[in-house]
């Protein structure tokens, strides 16, 4: 059958006559398709063979390489950090020792560090110094404007002599 479109209506109906044979053709291009796609997948005989056998999870500790190592270099850090305490205390903390003595006023010693960056803060100090230096010298209390300029070049014109 050919597809022939009745003009006798308005357009109206011609837009609905058109809108009709559009999805009736989308409708038989969809079935083509699908029937297509099932006439391949009938074709297709593949079955993926899968085991039911689960892989044993181990029941006791876990090996891990080098775990001991790790933890006997914690223990050793931790050994450290706990001596480097008690030195600390030992060489500092004399409160206990001078209220055994006279009441007398004493000095309380305090841990130092010998590894300060001197020359760290010198450069920065030298930085800032030249930041602000530069920072004076485009500070002025005369600002550039347009005015000013404009100002100058009426004067020069009037000042010239023709």
């Amino acid at each position: 059958p050919v597809n022939r479109i009745r003009l006798n209506g308005g357009s109206e109906d011609l837009l609905k006559q058109i809108e009709r044979k559009k999805a009736a053709r989308e409708g038989r291009l969809q079935r083509v398709r699908a029937a297509k796609e099932y006439e391949e997948a009938k074709e297709c005989t593949f079955e993926p063979e899968t085991t039911k056998k689960r892989v044993k999870q181990p029941t006791g500790p876990v090996l891990i390489r080098g775990m001991a190592r790790f933890m006997q270099t914690k223990q050793l850090a931790k050994q450290l950090e706990k001596e480097k305490k008690m030195r600390e205390d030992k060489a500092f903390n004399v409160t206990k020792r001078a209220s055994r003595s006279r009441n007398k006023p004493y000095t309380i010693p305090k841990p130092f560090k010998l590894s300060k960056n001197i020359a760290q803060k010198k450069k920065k100090r030298n930085l800032e110094k030249a930041l602000r230096a530069k920072d004076s010298k485009t500070c002025t209390f005369r600002p550039q404007t347009l005015e000013r300029t404009n100002r100058r070049i009426l004067k020069q014109i009037l000042d010239h002599p023709y």
